[in-house]
């Protein structure tokens, strides 16, 4: 299918890894860009195996992978072979871009580091998204999500006061494939402007510090650490503010009073009881001294309602509140529905799949999900016989002496 989108006629090199590499190439897919992913025959994405959607069943590739690597094309390249080096540099010759996100020295000791790039391709966008970046002392300290996410101070803020931090899922891999394909963006950007590739170093231990919010600005004011506050509200200049229990078993709902305003808001949406007129309730700094005394008054109500009812009622009112959905709730979400979020695609283990869309609604370049993940090697016909002009005895040659 040819791509559609922004970045149509934009061809990447994505040799990423797991989830961060692959993360930035998903969303440079999802927006028109051929990516093509580039996997050696010894060296498979473990991500790959990296569980599935139908319990109980072996997925290949499972579902994790299938969900960050729609819309690429696959090829398998042997980056240690002599042919294998030097059929990637013709394939960056008629290349965009080229992301990674290996420990720092892993492409110049293929003989592939950004000096010889641009030697071959003066235009080629280059993005090299280690775990802590190419200097300083932690350079070559090998990473996944969880760590960074722990020296960025993350971790040390995620559990109850009184016990062990908590690792929450890796929210650092995330947030360094979407920095990534923003700076992917604005160095095309650039090179548009002046015909210029250039070279990214983009640590993802900087990337998630930089999401840290006013945690290190209290430290440098006020001398104070932020600690783990468990359940309760991190907000602290706001009250009410949080989820709050309501009817049916673990079912809840966010609320979000900030301004006055929506503490009216929130008040005539109760019918205004008598319990909010209360001295202790009267301004913010009230509510937020007297947060336990509130949080039980609020939730005797919310109680009393099913999440999708005080979402409503609050909203009505102009307060802003939003049901706790799991994913049972998000499948059947009207609004996501309404907007044409799902996509649906045939995979070849699964027929008929529900895809998350994409985000960005274009106007006149819309992304969409054209395909599902590709198997290990799934295009080399394409990109060794088409894009490159090699014919089939040649594929087939190179495919025997271990190149593909």
């Amino acid at each position: 299918m040819v791509p559609t989108g922004p970045l149509q006629g934009i061809r990447v090199m994505d040799f990423g890894w797991v989830v961060a590499g692959p993360r930035c190439g998903k969303t440079l897919a999802d927006l028109g860009a051929e990516v093509i992913r580039i996997e050696g025959r010894g060296r498979i994405d473990t991500f790959r195996q990296g569980g599935g959607f139908v319990d109980g069943k072996e997925l290949a590739p499972g579902g994790r992978f299938k969900e960050i690597n729609r819309n690429k094309v696959a090829i398998t390249l042997n980056m240690r072979h002599p042919k294998g080096l030097e059929i990637a540099r013709k394939l960056l010759a008629i290349s965009d871009v080229v992301i990674e996100n290996f420990t720092s020295g892993v492409m110049d000791r293929w003989g592939f580091g950004y000096d010889v790039m641009k030697e071959i391709n003066p235009g080629v966008v280059y993005v090299s998204m280690s775990g802590y970046g190419h200097s300083g002392p932690y350079e070559h300290y090998v990473s996944h999500g969880p760590i960074v996410q722990a020296l960025a101070g993350f971790t040390h803020c995620t559990g109850l006061p009184d016990r062990r931090p908590v690792v929450m899922g890796a929210y650092a891999d995330f947030i360094g494939g979407a920095s990534a394909a923003f700076a992917v963006v604005a160095a095309l950007a650039h090179r548009q402007q002046t015909g210029l590739g250039q070279y990214v170093d983009l640590a993802q231990y900087q990337a998630i510090a930089a999401t840290t919010g006013t945690a290190v600005l209290d430290y440098t004011v006020n001398g104070r650490a932020a600690q783990r506050i468990g359940t309760g509200s991190y907000h602290q200049q706001a009250a009410p503010y949080g989820p709050y229990r309501c009817a049916g078993e673990d079912r809840w709902c966010a609320i979000a009073v900030t301004t006055e305003a929506e503490w009216e808001a929130f008040r005539a949406a109760l019918g205004a009881p008598a319990w909010t007129r209360d001295q202790r309730f009267a301004t913010m700094a009230d509510r937020v001294g007297n947060r336990a005394a509130l949080d039980e008054r609020v939730t005797e109500w919310t109680r009393q309602h099913s999440p999708d009812e005080v979402m409503y009622l609050l909203q009505k009112a102009g307060c802003p509140a939003a049901a706790v959905q799991n994913a049972v709730d998000m499948a059947r979400d009207p609004h996501l529905h309404a907007r044409g979020f799902w996509e649906y695609q045939q995979d070849p283990q699964l027929g008929t799949q529900r895809f998350e869309g994409v985000p960005g609604r274009l106007s006149e370049t819309p992304g969409r999900v054209r395909r599902p993940a590709p198997q290990v090697g799934e295009h080399n016909d394409y990109v060794y016989g088409s894009l490159l002009g090699m014919d089939e005895h040649q594929i087939q040659q190179y495919a025997e002496e271990g190149v593909f």
